[in-house]
């Protein structure tokens, strides 16, 4: 073979490897960077958001308001439900009231703590008054801890 033959064959190789480096950079390590960040975002949202047994955060407050808040304008196009979804600075909530199960108040609201578009915490409000909020603990949408509010105080069930 020829010198240039094999200059050709070493600037395809060295080419190979820079790609494959790209390839590794761009795609690795970001991804290890995103579950870093994920996992940061849920230990500090296990130690500033979940509520203790005698804790009632500024969020709770604000959810138990937007509750209050009322149904005009709220409507969906079958007629059965009403519905609102809101993003806020700190939080998105996405609000339903089953007009079509005789509710005629906001009964379910879901709760996006990380905007990250996986629903982190369930309310329900019952007609007797009852506050219960389902809270997924993994970020994942599978509700596995429960809270009811007592005279302003979440217990755990």
């Amino acid at each position: 073979m020829k010198y240039s033959t094999f200059r050709k064959i070493r600037l395809l190789v060295i080419i190979g490897i820079g790609v494959t480096i790209l390839i590794v950079i761009f795609t690795v390590i970001p991804e290890k960077k995103q579950i870093a960040e994920v996992n940061q975002r849920h230990i500090e949202r296990t130690i500033t958001e979940q509520p203790s047994d005698d804790m009632l955060t500024s969020i709770d407050r604000k959810i138990i308001n937007l509750q209050k808040l009322s149904l005009e304008k709220s409507i969906d196009k079958s007629g059965k439900n009403y519905k609102k979804y809101k993003k806020y600075a700190d939080f998105i909530v996405d609000m339903r009231c089953d007009f079509s199960k005789g509710f005629s108040y906001w009964n379910r609201i879901k709760v996006d703590l990380d905007k990250d578009k996986n629903y982190d915490e369930k309310w329900t409000f019952s007609e007797n008054g009852k506050i219960r909020k389902a809270v997924s603990s993994n970020d994942d949408e599978l509700y596995d801890i429960e809270y009811e509010l007592v005279n302003n105080t979440w217990i755990r069930r």
